[in-house]
């Protein structure tokens, strides 16, 4: 513990807090359903309309047209109604295929290697006199190596390094003035050396110190007769080659959600099909690219970008910018910590979420999967070398080129069946709503059982239908829950869209929870599409119990002294008549369609909490929204 004096009298206490359990992620309402986009059986916090679009997505193409998940429509309508935020868990089919989307390849800086070694060698005429010269230039660096030739047996002078001034014995032969020079060269650090061995005895033969272009440089200069000044080519080297590449993925970034959406490219080095604008041809608001700039490499710092996939260069769309990343692990700016790492995946033997990785994400996009070329400690101790690799290679080639890119290699699709899918008034069997079946939702409602990790006051699953035989035992499933829990309540549609008073209570006649309720009828609303389509009552309930919540005064009504609007409602699709007047009875200022006594108990008791089955006035009277479905059972 910690103590640090602000002024007299003021001071701050630090309390390690370390071992105190973190809180559960909490929510107004868990809503479980089918999403464009995002991370799969992960229940996620959002916390507006908004941030909801961003990680999921709206509206999607099915066929020739385009559709909404009810997610999205009961999300958007409670967040219209006041409410503050929302547990979403992604149901897809077949989960356990789905994969993210990588990042194209993101090239470093081209490096390059030497590949073979420059030689080459000239035949010695004579014995070499004293006080002859013989030259090495080197053109490429501008650099002369003379060698002067001593008396046989004479004591050599000091050789002059910083001159590049070196002497020897000229012997008695030219094989030994050969030799003796030869030994000269091979006896000092020179970029060049003497072959000794496999020459022949009357010739000189020199090869670069290292392979690569750079060794054709050298040419051996002689005088153009005997015992004179050097002013004559005897040999050059040549045959020297480099190896030019450019080392693919400093770094690969992953999409945080799963599925094929994400794809905008074909494969790892392809970045994209283009269009005259520099726009994705398959770039989309639902999709991302990358960007790599402000590439410094006296420090070893660049920039990356995340854009949205429909942008184009002139219009770019970024979505968040991460600023003087490194792949240096020992800087704070290290890739991996300043963008993270982390995914989350759903292990269901265990029915947990766990997370995988060291570093919190800070994208709300993307996460660094994997560093190819780390540059540990990129400067040296002064603070401005920039340091090499195991090859001698400067970490500065490590460095991602400037240069945009794309995502590809993510599996999953919306469209599961090999019909179309059924969307809204048209889901009229268990075995395809939305693309999904019922045993699709069994993961995630194990995983939302889990007090310690999340807590809810309302959870549903738009969608479902308790009458369809296979979306019951879901329904069931999410009932158990509320129960198990006891810390909330959960949101069941009864039926499908057209089914009769009788069909509804019928069905409400097998229900017996104080921890769910049911509502009726089916409502018709606005879609982000811009149609008005049907949806079940589901979709409105969180919102009204979320308007509830902010408006409500002690014992009324859930609705309280002010009716909500359920917003971009335009009808309902069934209506009072006289013949359901031996059900129908008014409650709280409403009228309420009471099921019969045999049932009378069987939907919630908490007449504080929650409602039972609720009907609307007639369509006539319906103009622009329904009242409050605040009838109490």
């Amino acid at each position: 513990m910690a103590e640090t004096i602000i002024s007299p009298g003021v001071f701050t206490r630090e309390n390690d807090i370390s071992f105190i359990q973190p809180a559960p992620v909490a929510a107004g309402a868990a809503i479980i359903g089918p999403t464009v986009k995002g991370p799969v059986e992960v229940p996620t916090l959002v916390t507006s309309y908004n941030d909801y679009v961003r990680k999921f997505g709206t509206t999607f193409a099915s066929g020739s047209s385009s559709y909404e998940f009810l997610t999205s429509l009961a999300v958007k309508n409670y967040f219209q109604q006041g409410g503050n935020s929302v547990l979403v868990s992604r149901v897809v089919s077949g989960s356990g295929n789905w994969t993210r989307a990588i990042s194209t390849d993101i090239n470093n800086s081209t490096t390059t290697t030497g590949d073979a070694t420059a030689s080459g060698q000239g035949t010695l005429a004579a014995t070499a006199v004293p006080g002859q010269e013989f030259n090495v230039v080197d053109s490429l660096n501008n650099v002369t190596y003379n060698f002067t030739g001593i008396t046989n047996g004479a004591t050599l002078p000091d050789n002059d390094t910083s001159a590049n001034l070196y002497f020897f014995d000229v012997g008695t032969s030219a094989e030994e003035s050969i030799d003796n020079l030869g030994n000269v060269i091979n006896l000092i650090d020179l970029p060049f050396d003497a072959d000794l061995t496999s020459a022949p005895a009357t010739a000189i033969a020199l090869s670069a110190s290292n392979a690569g272009t750079p060794g054709n440089s050298f040419s051996f200069i002689t005088g153009s007769i005997a015992g004179g000044d050097p002013d004559f080519t005897l040999f050059s080297l040549a045959g020297g080659t480099d190896t030019t590449t450019a080392t693919t993925n400093s770094f690969l970034l992953e999409t945080l959600g799963r599925g094929e959406i994400y794809n905008n490219a074909t494969g790892s080095a392809d970045t994209g099909g283009q269009n005259s604008d520099s726009s994705l041809v398959s770039g989309s608001a639902d999709n991302l690219r990358w960007e790599i700039a402000n590439v410094n490499e006296d420090l070893g710092t660049f920039t990356v970008a995340i854009r949205r996939g429909d942008d184009n260069f002139k219009n770019k769309i970024v979505l968040e910018t991460f600023n003087d990343c490194s792949l240096d692990p020992n800087s704070p700016n290290y890739i991996e910590k300043v963008i993270g790492n982390q995914y989350q995946v759903l292990n269901p033997s265990e029915n947990y979420i766990q997370t995988v990785g060291e570093f919190v994400n800070n994208s709300n996009y993307v996460r660094v999967s994997q560093v190819n070329t780390a540059t540990i400690d990129y400067l040296g101790t002064d603070g401005l070398t920039v340091n090499t690799d195991n090859e001698n290679v400067s970490y500065s080639a490590s460095l991602p080129v400037a240069s945009s890119g794309s995502f590809h290699s993510a599996v999953g699709s919306l469209y599961h069946f090999t019909e179309d899918n059924l969307f809204f008034d048209n889901i009229t069997t268990g075995q395809n709503t939305q693309g999904l079946e019922a045993g699709d939702y069994a993961n995630t409602i194990a995983v939302l059982e889990n007090t310690e990790e999340y807590s809810f006051n309302i959870i549903s699953a738009p969608g479902l239908v308790y009458s369809f035989a296979d979306h019951g035992t879901q329904l069931d499933g999410i009932i158990s829950l509320a129960e198990t829990r006891g810390d909330c309540i959960a949101v069941v549609d009864l039926v499908d869209y057209g089914s009769t008073v009788s069909h509804t209570t019928g069905q409400a006649g097998l229900l017996n929870s104080s921890y769910a309720a049911s509502y009726w009828p089916w409502l018709q609303m606005q879609s982000a599409t811009g149609k008005n389509e049907w949806v079940p009552a589901s979709v409105a309930i969180p919102g009204v119990y979320a308007f509830t919540d902010n408006s409500s005064a002690p014992w009324f009504a859930p609705a309280g002294l002010v009716p909500p609007m359920i917003r971009f409602t335009s009808t309902v699709s069934a209506s009072a008549s006289k013949s359901n007047d031996d059900v129908i009875s008014p409650c709280a200022g409403a009228l309420s369609l009471t099921p019969p006594a045999n049932i009378a108990e069987t939907i919630v008791s908490d007449v504080a909490k929650a409602c039972a089955l609720t009907k609307f006035p007639p369509a006539a009277e319906v103009t622009g929204s329904v009242p409050a479905l605040n009838a109490e059972l």
